[in-house]
């Protein structure tokens, strides 16, 4: 598996292959929230064959929407620093073979997309101003603009300081019209440029089912028209077709996507993808075979081909359904939905953590982190609990013993909730290890805080509890051979697996400590 790293010194760039190269993949990744460059984007050029790294810029906070134009040509929307602490979003228009910058100027706070229309004329997803426009930059004035302040009503979309999200624009029709992407209102339409009408809209309000908070939209065709979308907050791509007025889905994907935003249909009929929060970007067949990956860290935005320019529009899926089945494999058993709200609540714990996590914890890596922090404080907590004066406490309330209640409850609440981890083991997917580790960690633990001062009545209890604290040992002990034996064989999630298996390591010398 290809990876870039921010602190890899390895990655030379090869300078004749970037003269040369044709076969190109550019990517951008965002960066995190917090002013520092540590954190910050970059944007790549990756030889698709090799998959090594032939250009990198690094220089802005910040890096979002890329088109290639031409085959020398590409422009972005970055993030600048200005006067120490302060940024700025900017347009850039550069030679990527020679780094020289042909065209550069300021845009709109927290803008995400552009798009380049000829001479000197860019249209502008304006996400603070809520408006798509037409940008002159020749003598810096505005030659049309769609403000959706006065299309559309407030509930729309989301709260005053974020009502639209507008996230993409792009030219369509030749140039009649816009296809437009406002996140928050869980919607794609199609602009008039000359009227201001909105021709077409997929997508309704509170319809999640259909696409929410979405990225990148591309239309494949016009006959019928067809729309190929990253449906971000839904964990998916999809895409749609519209035929007698009504939209039906036709083709999807899932996989192991974690908030994609960009996919584009490629000449040959797959479909290139940025899955953001994995950092990687996929390029998927069909029947959804994964055929070529590459990683690189902080949040992957969009995904580019060189020889295919701007969000190409490949065949599409109904053009070619000999090819896969199934418009998009589901999951139906009430093990896999409980998964899924567990998996959703998992991620968006996540998406608000990545702004100011270190660059090398992953979605993957970041359960480790909570596996950690929830291992000590519930070890400080049992430890501060048991030396409290239980028998003062319990002088005061004879017939509760109240604290050790409250450890038995604890301790059985961990261990219920360890048991159902392992329970939806079935409907994990790829994610076996981790919830077999996970719920072996909390049944574990949960055993520990049980256990802890607990007298036994008999010798038939006693022996249950040797029972339980050595097969808990051994199967802890398994399993963390296995999960670092897995992470070694198949090169994958070192940090998340050593870290569980260290977890479990120190589970089990609690469970000892706790029962002796």
């Amino acid at each position: 598996m290809a990876a870039l790293s921010f602190e890899d010194q390895s990655a030379k760039v090869n300078g004749e292959l970037r003269k040369t190269a044709q076969n190109v993949t550019f990517i951008s990744a965002q960066g995190g929230s917090v002013h520092v460059y540590e954190h910050a984007g970059v944007l790549v050029a990756v030889h698709t064959d090799s998959k090594q790294v032939i250009w990198r810029h690094d220089k802005y906070r910040r890096y979002m929407d890329i088109d290639p134009i031409g085959n020398d040509r590409i422009l972005f929307v970055a993030g600048e620093r200005v006067n120490g602490s302060t940024f700025q979003r900017i347009a850039v228009l550069m030679n990527w073979r020679t780094g020289e910058v042909h065209k550069k100027f300021k845009v709109p706070r927290d803008t995400h997309d552009i798009d380049y229309l000829g001479g000197d004329r860019f249209a502008i997803a304006d996400k603070k101003n809520h408006r798509i426009s037409i940008y002159n930059s020749s003598n810096n004035s505005t030659a049309w603009e769609f403000d959706y302040r006065k299309h559309y009503s407030k509930s729309a979309g989301g709260g005053p300081g974020d009502w639209t999200h507008l996230n993409d624009v792009d030219s369509i029709n030749n140039g009649s019209a816009f296809l437009a992407s406002p996140r928050n209102f869980d919607r794609v339409m199609s602009i008039n440029r000359s009227t201001k009408e909105v021709e077409w809209t997929l997508g309704e309000e509170d319809n999640y089912n259909i696409m929410r908070a979405q990225h990148n939209p591309v239309l494949l065709s016009k006959n019928p028209l067809t729309v190929l979308v990253a449906d971000s907050e839904n964990q998916r791509i999809v895409e749609y077709q519209r035929k007698n007025g009504e939209w039906k889905r036709v083709w999807g994907y899932r996989g192991d996507l974690h908030w994609p935003r960009d996919a584009d249909r490629l000449p040959n009929g797959n479909t290139l993808i940025t899955d953001t929060l994995n950092d990687r970007v996929v390029e998927v067949t069909p029947d959804r075979e994964i055929v070529w990956e590459f990683h690189v860290e902080r949040s992957t935005y969009d995904v580019e081909r060189l020889q295919h320019g701007d969000e190409p529009a490949g065949p599409t899926m109904a053009s070619q359904s000999h090819r896969f089945e199934g418009v998009l494999p589901t999951k139906n058993s009430a093990q896999s939905l409980v998964v899924s709200e567990f998996d959703e609540a998992y991620r968006k714990t996540f998406q608000i953590a990545t702004w100011v996590l270190p660059g090398w914890v992953t979605l993957s890596e970041f359960i480790y982190l909570l596996s950690a922090l929830g291992l000590a404080v519930g070890w400080v907590s049992v430890e501060a609990i048991s030396a409290t004066p239980l028998e003062r406490v319990e002088a005061r309330l004879p017939r509760l013993g109240l604290l050790k209640q409250i450890r038995q409850l604890l301790g059985g609440a961990v261990i219920v909730a360890g048991l159902v981890l392992i329970a939806l083991v079935p409907a994990s997917g790829g994610q076996t290890g981790l919830y077999l580790g996970l719920g072996l960690l909390a049944v574990t633990a949960g055993t520990a805080i049980v256990l802890r001062d607990q007298t036994f009545q008999n010798k038939a209890h006693h022996r249950l509890s040797i029972a339980v604290v050595f097969g808990l040992t051994v199967a802890g002990t398994i399993l963390a051979i296995a999960l670092v034996a897995l992470s070694v064989l198949r090169h994958s999630s070192p940090v998340l697996y050593t870290g569980l298996a260290l977890l479990l390591a120190l589970s089990n010398t609690w469970l000892w400590s706790s029962y002796n």
